[in-house]
């Protein structure tokens, strides 16, 4: 088969140990490399040109032409970038589709050049998939089908209904691990933390600016967010979560960028409008709880927090305070496509998300086309009118999450090294050849949730 893979700056070091092994199978190699600083050594490596100031084309129609992506791009949402060359790199992506005719493309679906060739890839219909960490159970990865979260292939492992209600219950309660986690002593973390800066003085060196923010960019990001967070907690001390006699609606902030919001819910990207939008659609009895990621980023903006500062219902949780603290006082959740919604469905907790999922199968896992419709959800939990998932319900969604999924760490080697264990690699590989396989035979399906009625 012909496989081509789309660079993914220092994921790409682990993507080329696959791409070896896929290699050695017989499979043709071909990459798509936009950063010059991470050019792979196996297969034929397209490495595009970085364009020339007459080749930026600053119009206007660029935005309106690819105005999905703009709007996806974190170089231009978080970075004061600009899209002026998306049609240089639209059509060189074009070109080496066209000359390689891959049957298969993997890569990411987060910076702006695999978007590009995501629209592209769908436009001709090759299928392009993008392997990532499985929420749950950890030490697993899916593929999901271009910018979706719709998981395609899956070992479709046996699971007995005893092993299934066990992770269910294990999630539920909080005691399993969420993805994949590496415990590393600070000195490592500081080492990576160094080389990551050296490499991207060295990609910015090269010219690579669409992709790599500039230090001075990133120092005035990280100042601006050192203070939004220390506020953000100063106002989170003198409130609390629980509210006796009122009802408690969490909504857990997804962490910017990441391709969680950025991407695959770019329609609710303005967190700051969408808690704005659930306050005023809920009643003067109903308390939302934000709790942000104890590493927040770009999301804990100035215009949340006056949003926050601005209202008593508004609830903001400490940075220190866990979900585990924070879970047992909640009511019911809202979430744009979080792994909170695994959690709450295992946990008994009312949930509902704003981009649909495979849980959205079941009716504990209410699907919201809109915001306004979280008061709905809110009078169900009151009138104890929403279902709670059952045993049997637990058991099929359990058993879903590990035939959708295979054993294996996909991750970058420079925060997780274990990655590129060659165990690891060998595990991760097994799974590719899977999915390369179920691509050749059509008659294979990814399994879906089958609720039971």
């Amino acid at each position: 088969m012909r496989v081509l893979f789309v660079e993914n700056k220092q994921a790409t070091l682990f993507w080329e140990k696959v791409a070896e092994r896929l290699n050695l199978d017989g499979h043709q190699i071909a990459w798509i490399v936009q950063n010059h600083t991470f050019k792979p050594r196996v297969g034929s490596v397209y490495v595009i040109p970085y364009p020339s100031r007459s080749q930026l084309d600053p119009d206007d129609t660029v935005t309106s032409r690819w105005d999905q992506i703009v709007r996806s791009d974190r170089n231009i949402n978080y970075y004061r970038g600009n899209p002026h060359h998306y049609r240089y790199y639209a059509h060189e992506i074009e070109r080496i589709l066209d000359a390689e005719s891959p049957h298969v493309v993997f890569g990411e679906a987060t910076l702006f050049h695999e978007l590009l060739c995501v629209e592209y890839c769908r436009q001709r219909n090759i299928p392009y998939l993008n392997p990532e960490v499985a929420r749950y159970p950890a030490g697993r990865f899916v593929f999901y089908r271009y910018d979706s979260v719709e998981p395609f292939g899956g070992s479709g492992e046996p699971l007995t209904d005893a092993d299934a209600l066990s992770l269910a219950y294990g999630i539920g309660q909080r005691k399993a691990k969420v993805g994949s986690l590496w415990n590393d002593p600070v000195r490592f973390q500081r080492l990576r933390q160094a080389y990551n800066l050296m490499l991207m003085f060295w990609s910015r060196f090269q010219g690579e600016s669409y992709n790599t923010p500039s230090l001075l960019t990133r120092i005035a990001n990280n100042r601006s967010l050192a203070k939004s967070r220390e506020r953000w907690d100063s106002i989170a001390v003198k409130r609390h979560v629980h509210n006796k006699g009122g009802f408690s609606l969490l909504y857990p902030l997804h962490m910017a960028p990441e391709a969680s919001i950025d991407v695959r819910g770019n329609a609710y990207r303005d967190q700051t409008k969408l808690i704005g939008d659930i306050l005023a659609a809920t009643d003067g009895n109903t308390r939302i709880v934000v709790k942000p990621n104890p590493f927040s980023k770009y999301e804990m903006c100035t215009g949340l927090i006056d949003l926050v500062e601005s209202s008593d219902r508004l609830v903001p949780v400490p940075h220190a305070r866990n979900m585990g603290d924070v879970f047992p006082a909640i009511d019911a959740i809202v979430t744009v496509v979080g792994t909170v919604s695994i959690e709450a469905v295992f946990a008994g907790k009312p949930v509902g998300t704003l981009v649909r999922t495979g849980f959205n199968k079941v009716p504990a896992c209410r699907f919201l086309r809109l915001p306004s419709e979280v008061a709905e959800l809110v009078d169900d939990v009151r009138e104890q009118r929403f279902p709670r998932a059952n045993n049997a319900e637990w058991i099929m969604l359990a058993k879903w999450l590990v035939q959708t999924s295979y054993p294996g760490l996909v991750a970058n080697p420079f925060s997780i090294p274990q990655s590129i264990f060659p165990d690891n690699v060998a595990r991760v590989h097994a799974g590719f050849c899977d999915v390369i396989n179920n691509l050749a035979t059509p008659q294979r399906k990814t399994p879906e949730v089958q609720p039971e009625r």
